[in-house]
């Protein structure tokens, strides 16, 4: 999976062990005189991704090290990323709404040898224009 232009999951860098698709619709209830409610589709809220991944530093000599401040950058770029399936699928664009990070078992100048991760994204739009 690959996220905007400079961000591509992969085993050598930060694989993800599980991805998630969310999906919503809003349904809401009509009273309706002596008869069970009637529901109507109101809307439909953004689905989400969520990807939740691993990185060992010291595999493939650390790079996977800084992996998660790339997509940080991105986040922070304040800009909708295009998003491209492993499969070649095109999602459309996607916001990253979220980027949790749990360190553990850390080298002796206090980088981590492990990074646990989770990355939610949230739906933009198909094309920006």
């Amino acid at each position: 999976m690959g996220i905007g232009e400079s961000f591509v999951f992969a085993i050598s860098v930060a694989a993800y062990s599980q991805l998630q698709r969310s999906d919503e619709w809003r349904w809401v209830e009509q009273a309706r005189f002596a008869q069970n409610d009637a529901l109507q589709l109101t809307g439909r809220p953004n689905p989400t991704i969520t990807v939740t991944g691993k990185i060992h530093a010291l595999f493939m000599d650390g790079c996977g090290l800084g992996q998660l401040d790339k997509l940080r950058a991105l986040g922070n770029s304040g800009n909708p990323q295009q998003v491209v399936m492993g499969t070649g699928e095109v999602l459309g664009f996607w916001a990253i709404t979220a980027l949790t990070d749990n360190q553990s078992k850390f080298l002796t100048g206090g980088a981590p040898k492990v990074q646990d991760f989770t990355l939610t994204l949230k739906y933009y739009a198909e094309t920006l224009s």
